[in-house]
């Protein structure tokens, strides 16, 4: 006695959109923080005064203005920004 349902995994693959995990369909980007967006709003505007500051000096910049973030944070959002020191 035979199968009644049959899978053919190599029609299966191909068929479809672009062939892409399911996992891709439903993902949903998540939304950056107003404070997050804040910050890196004043990390440009510093990196244009001044190009020459690093993620340290940067930090002590924003701590001034008034911003608690650390070292590793700043140099986070200024890689994902594309920015570095001169």
């Amino acid at each position: 006695m035979q199968n009644p349902i049959r899978f053919d995994v190599e029609n299966h693959r191909t068929e479809g959109a672009q062939a892409l995990p399911r996992s891709t369909h439903y993902h949903r980007a998540k939304t950056v923080p107003d404070k997050t967006l804040r910050l890196m709003k004043h990390i440009d505007e510093l990196y244009m005064q001044h190009p020459f500051y690093g993620s340290r000096q940067m930090k002590i910049a924003l701590h001034r203005l008034g911003h608690e973030a650390g070292r590793r944070r700043v140099k986070g959002l200024m890689r994902l920004m594309g920015l570095e020191a001169i």
